[in-house]
């Protein structure tokens, strides 16, 4: 309890990640470390999870995350992520993100969250797991990229919102594909560069695999 109360109280809403996670990051390899903080540097809605703490509690959560979920700081630190999760949130897709944090394994899923007034939003998430020398999972960071459906072939592709009637909106979509012009559609544009970020970070975190030194916790 003292070692989480020390974490939690130095979790503030500042420009550098706490100190206790940025001591435990130069333990990582430098690709792993350097991954962290292009992350942070470009403002990526992002959690830092600690899994020696019990039920792996946020440790970090930067400003976009709490932007985009309509949480306090203090209502985030300390608390598991499933927080997010809610009536509509697809259990097969909860377990399998069990399964990959159980494992140590990189994981994206599409799949509804919630914000804090319970607004359901569709969250294109990925996590990876952060080890030290001796492949001791050390964190995990997941990523958040609000996206405006499943991609094709996801079991929840073309599910609506609750309180939608189509997964996306029309209205959104016909100003955007204005301002885009002809030849160019809105949904696919998004779901590009929703793609694109997702396949950035993927790549930083599978390059991570060198030696560092070991990490004392």
């Amino acid at each position: 309890p003292d070692v989480a109360k020390g974490i939690l109280d130095q979790c503030k809403a500042n420009e550098e990640l706490p100190s206790v996670i940025a001591e435990q990051t130069t333990g990582l390899d430098k690709r792993d470390h350097n991954f962290i903080q292009s992350v942070q540097k470009s403002q990526q809605c992002f959690v830092i999870t600690d899994p020696s703490l019990q039920d792996n509690p946020i440790v970090y959560a930067s400003d976009d995350f709490l932007s985009l979920t309509g949480y306090a700081r203090e209502e985030v630190l300390g608390r598991n992520c499933r927080f997010l999760q809610g009536t509509e949130t697809s259990t097969a897709k909860i377990g399998q993100i069990r399964k990959a944090l159980e494992n140590g394994d990189d994981c994206n899923v599409t799949m509804i969250n919630y914000t804090a007034d319970g607004t359901a939003f569709w969250n294109n998430l990925f996590i990876a797991a952060l080890r030290d020398a001796e492949n001791n999972i050390v964190n995990f960071i997941g990523v958040i990229v609000k996206v405006a459906s499943p991609e094709p072939g996801d079991p929840e592709a073309g599910k609506a919102l609750p309180g939608e009637t189509s997964p996306t909106s029309a209205l959104d979509v016909d100003d955007l594909n204005h301002i885009l012009g002809p030849g160019i559609d809105a949904a696919d544009a998004a779901a590009k560069a929703a793609e694109g970020t997702l396949m950035g970070l993927e790549g930083a975190v599978s390059a991570a695999v060198a030696a560092a030194p070991s990490v004392s916790k």
